[in-house]
């Protein structure tokens, strides 16, 4: 899925000023596979205990009541609802699992995740998209801001 010429045309993307986000890089072992899983040319899954690199945002929303948000929704290019809830505070946090490192370079994981700011009616008015290229660079709304 690819959000850029998807339905999320015309809806404006959330202005610099109501949102900050903290990138949280941490060391975290694969769960192991079973012993009967295959990849795709039917060798064995490696697996490897050793840690690996783990990312996380930690998103801050810093609302306006005249938005008249009251939802927010994130998703993921592989269709995943990730969060669904209710604005409870119009300085709303909350952190996004976006998976181990290699896995978002190389696509075996998700790599673009979508927040929808939803009003009253569950009607779209704003969104932000986190982009993430094969090098690892992070987009977010179009524009570069940093590297994992």
């Amino acid at each position: 899925m690819n959000w850029s010429d998807s339905d999320t045309v015309g809806i404006p993307y959330l202005s610099d000023e109501r949102f900050n986000y903290e990138l949280i890089y941490t060391f975290e072992k694969r769960p192991q596979p079973p012993q009967d899983q295959f990849d795709e040319d039917l060798n064995r899954s490696t697996y490897s205990p050793s840690p690996l690199p783990y990312v996380k945002i930690k998103l801050f929303l810093m609302l306006q009541e005249s938005e008249g948000i009251f939802r927010y929704r994130v998703e993921n290019n592989k269709g995943d609802i990730l969060r669904n809830r209710k604005v409870k505070d119009l300085t709303e946090d909350f952190i996004i699992d976006m998976g181990f490192a290699d896995d978002i370079k190389d696509r075996t994981g998700a790599h673009e995740f979508l927040i929808f700011l939803l009003d009253d009616d569950k009607k779209e008015v704003a969104k932000l998209i986190f982009f993430f290229s094969e090098k690892g660079n992070l987009f977010i709304n179009g524009q570069e801001r940093g590297k994992i």
